[in-house]
């Protein structure tokens, strides 16, 4: 059995060795390096079955059954930081250069 830690959007996948094996074959990277948005985007292209995680999945991904992820809630998320960015652009506070320049780094580009 292979567990997959998660982030924002969940709390992990446990998946078969077969199935693990079966993804990373097709995307070229081991289950536990993927995205959630790619791996869950594997299961659903190769109708992968994910199996139910128990107690003891959870506490070996140090997460709590039914918990919310904590950097879902620990930090604002990027849309609240460019809003606040672009609000002290407004007000004239920070430059065009300075709002590009944190945008483009909030965005990742």
């Amino acid at each position: 059995m292979v567990l997959a830690a998660g982030g924002a959007a969940y709390a992990g996948v446990k998946l078969a060795q077969k199935d693990a094996d079966q993804i990373e074959e097709y995307t070229g990277v081991p289950v536990e390096e993927l995205s959630d948005e790619d791996l869950h985007g594997a299961i659903d292209e190769l109708g992968v079955q994910s199996m139910e995680m128990d107690e003891e999945d959870y506490a070996a991904l140090g997460a709590e059954p039914g918990a919310a992820p904590a950097e879902a809630s620990a930090e604002p998320s990027y849309l609240e930081e460019l809003e606040k960015l672009a609000a002290l652009h407004d007000q004239g506070i920070i430059t065009d250069e300075e709002f590009a320049a944190k945008k483009g780094q909030l965005l990742g580009l």
